[in-house]
């Protein structure tokens, strides 16, 4: 989750769900009064060596000889990544200008959450590799560009599965010490803890699901496990606020590894789209399972679509139950209400598994737009586009269609080596969108009105990509890098 993704719409509770919920009220005042307890030790910055945080260095004290310690890696290779990297990184042109500082990784991805715009910018991280103070992990307030650390939370367990940024607070989902969920607000100039919220009791074992959370007018979406013994998920609103549930309705779905707040709706899907990396949940997989067996998604839908402001559940895709289509959430047009799904399907006869991906566009009802046959599983949703990477035999292709009614907008040509554009990991700065390419250290640079295209060799595989109103950060397979943006 990236800042929550910026979602906004307004919240609507009926009576019914007040009264119906009556047995989870009187939980959750119970489940809060020791909510606190778990909310992480405040660091005394004395006690903290002076320069920890990120070990970030200015631009010109990056030494490509550092000490290389992973050793999976031959090191003149990786000298030679970090002066490319080096050489190229403060060339990438508008909207991305100079490179301010940086830091070298041994191998490892450093995956930054960026939290605050504007000059007071702080990065938070989540992660054991940090201060050495006893604790299983922290997260904390980081100045850029120079990475010194401005406050710190300690926790004894994962400190926060998401985390990001709504309205000035930094919101966190966890499960301390696999219990129970734990949905909590801290200040992110001082990392004071400003509310917090259990959504169950207790679990008598560790859940085995992943969770999942988007913001919705202020107020946060989640989707969490029930705790019951037969399992069940569960979607909850909640006030970070002051840590008041809004509501909870238990979900058809049994399992969840999306959720999109697209304009009044919260969006659920079985499995994650696939992506450049082939991630996603395997939707093949369960396509496969689902016209063989009939197994491996959940009636009455792969996708679930419910009223962001009551919980009530709207629409579902595909309709028919013994449909064998299987079905995730791209992303959404706010604006409209339009929802861009990936669906598969099995022509599994006489042993073969020739799996078809289809773009579906429906509306905010459910009723469908448009679909068009996809040939690549990369795609993802631009403001009012939707936006597919093509790779194959016969043409390396980005094409932009308008989510509302299925047109072209534009197609541009991928230049450079023949590497898959990850449009789903793309971030936007002033009308540009920066997209990494897989295996290939290079940024596509794409105007998103007229989809020109231009490829910029970073040295490094860049991994992820984060930006506020001062700066981008690349994380790299060698580094992390700070640059102003133009």
């Amino acid at each position: 989750m990236t800042n929550l993704r910026g979602k906004r719409l307004p919240l609507v509770v009926s009576g019914v769900l007040v009264v119906a919920g009556l047995g989870v009220w009187q939980g959750i005042e119970r489940w809060q009064s020791r909510c606190s307890a778990d909310g992480g030790t405040s660091v005394s910055m004395d006690e903290v060596d002076a320069g920890s945080g990120l070990p970030l260095v200015a631009a010109d004290e990056l030494d490509p000889t550092a000490p290389y310690d992973d050793g999976s890696v031959p090191l003149d290779r990786v000298r030679a990544l970090r002066s490319a990297a080096l050489e190229r990184l403060p060339r990438l042109g508008a909207p991305l200008g100079e490179l301010e500082s940086g830091m070298w990784t041994s191998g490892m991805e450093v995956d930054p959450v960026v939290l605050v715009d504007g000059a007071d910018a702080v990065t938070v991280v989540d992660s054991g590799g940090g201060p050495d103070l006893g604790f299983y992990s922290w997260f904390g307030g980081v100045d850029l560009p120079a990475g010194e650390l401005r406050w710190m939370r300690g926790f004894e367990h994962d400190s926060a599965p998401g985390l990001g940024l709504l309205d000035d607070r930094l919101v966190t989902l966890s499960h301390p010490g696999g219990r129970a969920p734990r949905v909590a607000a801290y200040d992110p100039a001082s990392g004071e803890e400003l509310s917090c919220v259990w959504l169950t009791g207790d679990f008598d074992s560790p859940p085995p699901r992943s969770l999942d959370l988007d913001d919705v007018d202020g107020e946060v979406i989640v989707v969490h496990e029930t705790g019951a013994s037969d399992g069940g998920l569960r979607l909850s609103r909640v006030d970070p606020a002051d840590g008041e549930v809004g509501f909870q309705e238990d979900l058809e779905l049994a399992r969840a590894d999306e959720l999109r707040v697209v304009g009044d709706l919260a969006v659920l899907s079985e499995t994650a789209v696939t992506g450049a990396s082939g991630g996603g949940g395997n939707l093949r997989e369960r396509a496969v399972a689902r016209a063989t067996t009939g197994q491996g998604q959940s009636w009455p839908s792969g996708v679930e679509a419910r009223d962001a402001g009551s919980g009530e559940l709207r629409w579902t895709y595909p309709a028919d139950a013994d449909d064998p289509l299987v079905a995730s959430v791209v992303g959404g047009d706010d604006e409209t209400g339009a929802v861009l799904l990936e669906v598969m399907e099995c022509a599994c006869e006489d042993g073969a598994q020739d799996v078809a991906t289809t773009l579906v566009a429906v509306g905010p009802d459910g009723e469908p737009l448009w679909e068009k046959p996809a040939p690549s599983t990369i795609v993802a949703v631009w403001g009012d586009l939707a936006v597919m990477a093509v790779n194959d035999e016969e043409s390396n292709v980005l094409v932009a269609w308008s989510l509302a009614d299925g047109s072209e907008r534009w197609r541009a040509p991928v230049t450079g080596p023949n590497a898959d554009a990850e449009v789903d990991r793309a971030e936007e700065v002033d009308g540009t969108w920066l997209v990494p390419q897989y295996a290939v250290p290079g940024l596509l640079l794409v105007d998103e009105e007229t989809g020109e295209t231009r490829r910029r060799d970073t040295g490094m595989v860049v991994s992820e990509i984060e930006v506020n109103d001062e700066h981008v950060l690349l994380s790299a397979g060698g580094g992390l890098f700070v640059l102003a943006r133009d």
